[in-house]
């Protein structure tokens, strides 16, 4: 039987190896501290805490504007690389990294998919 830890890492794996577009994927806490990657980087801790930043004002945002929650959050570079940061649970978002020419919507699709599976795993 598989740790609890493995599930989440073979999650992360699946994310990045089943899809071409993304080249990374990461969990984070809301505070901005890294949880797990799919690979190892020395962007780690950098990526989390922007997460942890870019979704809390993302979140003041939609709330002044008296809109519901946020689904997720994507940022785009000029060369069309990115990331999506979708939340998992109160307390950890995922965050995966785009290469350019991604398809956005198969993109979404999988991060949904290893969402309900990672807000299962980390239950």
């Amino acid at each position: 039987m598989s740790s609890r830890y493995d599930v989440i890492r073979e999650i992360l794996n699946a994310l990045v190896k089943d899809n071409p577009y993304i080249n990374f994927a990461e969990i984070v806490s809301v505070d901005g501290l890294p949880i797990m990657s799919s690979s190892e980087s020395p962007m780690e801790e950098s990526i989390a805490a922007m997460t942890a930043a870019m979704s809390g004002v993302a979140t003041r945002f939609i709330s002044e504007l008296k809109k519901e929650k946020i689904d997720w959050i994507g940022v785009f570079a000029g060369d069309g690389s990115g990331a999506i940061i979708i939340d998992i649970s109160t307390e950890a978002f995922l965050v995966a990294m785009f290469t350019p020419g991604a398809k956005l919507g198969l993109i979404l699709h999988d991060i949904k998919k290893a969402r309900a599976k990672l807000s299962e795993a980390m239950a």
